[in-house]
């Protein structure tokens, strides 16, 4: 398989992922995520939340290059995607009326980004496993 394939099949399936993470927090907790007002419907809501979140998430990595940040290691790269998705969260919450999101407080973003972080991690390994991503 191409590299930019895999890289489009892998931003696709970490979106789906998010996604499904994102929709099943809103299930268990609705009074702290919510998705859709009253001018975005629900699905719309998960659909921009996901890929913008994706989005940001792909954008790590070449802004670490640009700001010649060195992010090497496990634990430095899962805080540094992990941040990533907090403020991803916390950013995105904060367009409620755009996107559709809405998070009940900050201490919500980190618990939601915290465990997609997770999810992503062992994405990671499974399609690295697969893939000889690195």
């Amino acid at each position: 398989m191409k590299k930019d394939k895999m890289d489009i099949s892998f931003w696709l399936i970490m979106a789906v992922a998010n996604a499904i993470v994102i929709y099943l927090a809103s299930l268990l907790f609705p009074m702290l995520v919510v998705l859709g007002n009253d001018k975005v419907p629900n699905i719309l809501a998960l659909l921009f939340t996901a890929l913008l979140l994706t989005l940001i998430l792909s954008l790590v990595a070449p802004v670490s290059k640009i700001l010649k940040l060195k992010v090497t290691g496990d634990l430095s790269i899962n805080t540094t995607y992990g941040i990533a998705n907090i403020a991803g969260l916390w950013v995105l919450g904060r367009l409620a009326s755009f996107i559709g999101l809405g998070i009940s407080s900050f201490v919500v973003a980190i618990v939601l980004g915290v465990i997609l972080s997770i999810v992503q991690f062992v994405l990671w390994r499974t399609l690295a496993g697969k893939k000889g991503r690195k």
